[in-house]
């Protein structure tokens, strides 16, 4: 009898959102679930785009977008280029 079960990776988030109490409670959330993890919290655009170009991709993106700096919608933009895989639930404006 073969009892090998397959370990399914965690899906992958990253959170950029600029409220801190929300982008903290949302990565603990995250990390707190068996199946997920929360690898990048970040407040602005620009920290999020830094990992992009280090070759980084996650599973999924909860992205704010009314951010300081560069906006959510250049985040969207620049992760459909580069990796199409990745899911994107963008937050509105509050």
């Amino acid at each position: 009898m073969n009892t090998t079960r397959r370990v399914r990776p965690k899906l992958d988030v990253w959170v950029v959102e600029d409220n801190d109490i929300l982008r903290d409670s949302l990565s603990a959330l995250l990390n707190e679930q068996a199946d997920m993890r929360c690898s990048l919290a970040v407040d602005c655009c620009e920290d999020f785009l830094a990992a992009l170009e280090e070759g980084d991709a996650p599973d999924l993106v909860l992205m704010d977008i009314g951010l300081p700096g560069r906006s959510g919608i250049e985040g969207v933009v620049r992760i459909s280029s580069v990796s199409p895989a990745s899911k994107v639930i963008i937050t509105p404006l509050a």
